[in-house]
């Protein structure tokens, strides 16, 4: 007998080989009497940003669910802290759960994230320890994709390789070498694979679905990459979605997947390009040996990795929990200080600052999160620094939040590079880190230009709590309009859609936009250009 719950909402957003549709909607659709899932891109596209997470704050409230999953892909404006805040206090007892694959990509955004959830799956193993230290317990470890069953339906093996995801620079590098060498393979996915000469003319477009699973038993060796964004080897969700389908994989080697699973019993590795040949040659001479390993990985996935029997103990275990895990609060007090204050003598000032504990920043027209001090405040006690640094959103009254800066990932931050990119708004800080450079930091504020910050001193807060509307001139300079941190283009077309119906708005909107790019955002004309050669290049 089924232990169920009243109600699970999930927020989700669709793509190629979308995991909760494959793996996570059957289990959580047993463990309740109503699923109820939210399609954030189709609730963005035909309501925008704006009436969307109304929308979706008043379907929370109507239906009070008993769980709320989110999964990480979420690629849209959403506050998380401030939604999660929101929504605890329309439904006090409903449960937050937070589906994080790429922890060790994305950790130093999710260990800030996860306070404001009560329950965390984290997808890569060796990260559980590191939220351990950073103070996070309420996380859990989610290699639990596979409670599918095989179709029985025998594919003809069209395909003797494949390759399904995104390009990076490790994948484009083995795919060309597999071209060049004279490999039949066949690559799907995002449209960016077209950029490439090479892979262009292998590339088999997105697919949906139905589309990939169909692909997967077409295929006699699929080809899984181990490397994240930045190099490093971690767990890819592809080998446990190709084996629950009991179909054969190729790995790039992981040591964390070495520790699960026997090799060459269990799972095949590859080390290098000359093995990749070499057991791509010998796998497709030997099937019977394909399918036994296949079976194989299939029959320790089903028994070590059921998503249907672990959500169902999870369920159990914590639907009695009334209680919440909060974020810290703090009760310092925070000085914003602005432009009329920075005017002052340095006597002055310092006079004014005496009975604060930390400095924040408004310079020109910005808008601060609710949340800001509180968030940034925890991270200077988490790292013990004494400035912290948060992503903004780039905002105007007509178009909204309509472009996010943030760092990503394994890039050099707070470098010269990256400096020229910094806002003052972005800036907290403790009175005595000011007190103590305070001369520079002035200089700062008025220059609009940061030199006081610098790995050392200052952790990095990868949540946008600030809204920018105005910047020093020539701060969108020629280094600012292929930035990869900015994201604009994600933006621009999703709002677009959801006025194509309101003729007056679309206008509106897109004289928002001109006057933005002509006031100086460059970047908005350079990134659309870029995006309209590369759809041109593709497709061509």
């Amino acid at each position: 007998m089924v232990d169920k719950v009243d109600r699970i909402m999930a927020l989700i957003v669709p793509g190629i080989n979308n995991p909760f549709e494959h793996f996570w909607r059957g289990p959580l659709g047993k463990l309740c009497n109503e699923m109820i899932e939210i399609d954030l891109k189709d609730y963005y596209e035909k309501q925008g940003s704006v009436k969307a997470l109304k929308s979706i704050l008043e379907l929370f409230k109507h239906k009070q669910p008993d769980y709320l999953f989110i999964y990480d892909r979420l690629y849209y404006d959403l506050n998380i802290p401030e939604l999660l805040t929101e929504l605890r206090k329309i439904s006090p007892k409903t449960k937050s759960v937070f589906i994080s694959g790429d922890d060790d990509l994305m950790f130093e955004s999710t260990k800030y994230l996860a306070r404001y959830f009560d329950y965390v799956f984290v997808g890569q193993l060796q990260c559980i320890k590191d939220f351990e230290k950073e103070g996070v317990k309420n996380v859990l470890p989610v290699v639990i994709i596979s409670s599918v069953q095989p179709t029985k339906i025998n594919y003809k093996k069209n395909y003797p390789i494949t390759f399904m995801g995104g390009p990076n620079e490790n994948r484009i590098k083995m795919i060309e070498a597999l071209c060049k060498n004279g490999f039949d393979i066949k690559v799907f996915g995002i449209r960016e694979w077209g950029k490439f000469p090479i892979i262009k003319n292998i590339y088999g477009g997105f697919l949906s679905s139905m589309e990939y699973i169909k692909t997967l038993y077409q295929t006699k060796i699929n080809l899984c990459f181990s490397k994240n964004a930045i190099g490093v080897h971690h767990i890819k969700g592809r080998f446990f979605e190709n084996s629950a389908y009991k179909t054969f994989s190729l790995v790039e080697y992981c040591p964390i997947l070495a520790t699960l699973f026997k090799e060459n019993e269990e799972i095949v590795f590859f080390r290098s390009r000359k093995e990749l040949f070499e057991k791509i040659e010998y796998y497709l001479e030997h099937e019977k040996e394909r399918e036994k390993i296949a079976e194989a990985a299939y029959k320790k996935i089903k028994k070590n990795f059921n998503l249907e029997k672990d959500l169902s103990n999870f369920i159990i275990r914590t639907k009695d929990n009334i209680s919440h895990l909060d974020m810290p609060k703090y009760d310092y007090r925070v000085l914003n200080l602005e432009e009329k204050h920075m005017r002052l003598s340095k006597k002055e000032l310092f006079q004014i600052i005496k009975s604060y504990e930390y400095i924040s920043f408004s310079r020109s027209k910005t808008i601060h999160s609710k949340l800001k001090n509180n968030l940034q405040i925890y991270s200077l006690k988490l790292t013990g620094k004494e400035v912290s640094c948060c992503d903004y959103f780039i905002y105007s009254r007509i178009l909204g939040n309509y472009s996010y800066f943030r760092f990503s990932p394994g890039i050099k931050y707070l470098d010269a590079d990256y400096s020229k990119f910094l806002n003052i708004n972005q800036f907290f800080m403790t009175k005595k880190f000011f007190v103590n450079n305070f001369e520079k930091i002035r200089k700062d504020y008025f220059s609009e230009r940061i030199t006081f910050s610098n790995k050392k001193n200052t952790v990095l807060v990868p949540v946008p709590l600030v809204k920018i509307v105005s910047f020093r001139k020539g701060f969108f300079g020629k280094e600012f309009d292929k930035n990869s941190e900015m994201f604009f283009t994600y933006y621009f077309p999703r709002v677009l859609y959801s006025l194509r119906k309101h003729p007056v708005k679309f206008m509106v909107f897109v004289y928002g936009l001109f006057l933005e790019a002509v006031s100086g955002k460059r970047f908005i004309f350079a990134q659309l250009r870029k995006k309209y050669l590369d759809h041109i290049k593709i497709f061509r």
